[in-house]
């Protein structure tokens, strides 16, 4: 696999493009306003989405399953300490399908630059329009991301080709996702995270909505093995999905 490629260039569809073809032929919308449901079944509605759970994205990384056993221990935080209807199972989804990946509010991947195939990149590219939400997070072991520089490049590069018109926001420390359940501190990696780049999250932005957030913080390695940074990193990840679902 060749990190330093990039795709051939895609179709340029905007969101608001496909949504206007998309009213035009009367196809339904997958996952259009689900997601607030999600909290609104945690606070006690009888309404429940049509799946609660978070998925790993298939790609052809040999390492896109690292740490995949934290997958549902993590759900299992989330439903504990947020009282969310969180489907406590690990998941893994293919590109290739999109249903199956509209089944899915919160896809995470260690990788999103391994996925190469056009049909695919476009089947999450119709995910995000639909309202899906992608969580891209670099992993702190060298094997898995060499290099956090060219990791940052490479998935800015890629979605803003995947997401003509987007833009791409560092948070800042005010942000809600830092804050909309706990209160989580950047700051709290600095002791010992040493990487080739500043750790941070930064925001893909698309028609004012954060559809995807590629992180540097490594949130899904180290915990619950490394005790200085599990905290941190479950209630990062946590807040992280209780956001995507309630936008």
């Amino acid at each position: 696999m060749c990190h330093h490629c990039l795709p051939p260039s895609l179709p340029s569809t905007t969101r608001r493009s496909f949504l206007k073809n998309l009213a035009g032929t009367g196809a339904a919308v997958a996952l259009a306003g689900a997601m607030p449901r999600v909290l609104a079944a945690a606070a006690g509605s009888q309404t429940q989405p049509g799946h609660t759970g978070w998925a790993r994205l298939v790609t052809p990384s040999p390492n896109w399953k690292v740490h995949d056993g934290n997958d549902a221990t993590l759900a299992t935080y989330i439903r504990n300490t947020m009282s969310l209807p969180i489907d406590e199972a690990g998941y893994a989804v293919k590109p290739s399908n999109l249903d199956d990946l509209c089944r899915f509010p919160v896809i995470f991947t260690n990788d999103l630059a391994a996925v190469r195939n056009d049909r695919e990149l476009l089947n999450l590219r119709e995910y995000l329009y639909r309202g899906g939400f992608l969580y891209i997070d670099a992993c702190i072991n060298a094997p898995v991301t060499p290099s956090f520089t060219q990791f940052a490049d490479e998935h800015f590069t890629l979605l803003a080709r995947l997401l003509p018109g987007s833009q791409m926001r560092r948070l800042n420390a005010d942000h809600p996702i830092f804050h909309i359940h706990f209160n989580v501190d950047e700051r709290e990696l600095s002791e010992y995270f040493n990487i080739d780049r500043d750790p941070g999250i930064y925001a893909v932005i698309d028609d004012d909505r954060i559809v995807a957030l590629v992180s540097l913080d490594a949130l899904l390695c180290g915990w619950p093995q490394d005790p200085r940074k599990g905290g941190f990193s479950k209630k990062a990840v946590a807040n992280i999905y209780a956001y995507a679902v309630a936008h």
